[in-house]
């Protein structure tokens, strides 16, 4: 009973909406895969089309079950290259 309590309890307590946000991964727009079998190497070039707001936007990529070489990724802003910075690659 005392378990069911406590679980009742910590459902009720109030959640704190600070420091989360909401978003959903945009779809590709291409894809290009090119596997290099010899070198265990895969490449991979994706195209996704993502709506900025005014300030800082953080943004997370991550592929299941895959080791990826941080020095190798690359962002670009195509069509607004003069109004967006990369702060960094972390």
């Amino acid at each position: 009973m005392k378990r069911i309590l406590a679980l009742i309890l910590i459902a009720a307590l109030p959640v704190s909406g600070r420091n989360i946000d909401l978003s959903t991964v945009p779809g590709r727009d291409t894809i290009q895969l090119s596997i290099y079998n010899a070198e265990d190497l895969t490449l991979v070039r994706e195209t996704r089309q993502v709506t900025f707001k005014q300030g800082a936007n953080p943004l997370q990529f991550s592929w299941a079950n895959t080791l990826i070489d941080p020095t190798s990724v690359e962002i670009r802003f195509p069509r607004a290259e003069d109004r967006l910075e990369l702060l960094d690659t972390t």
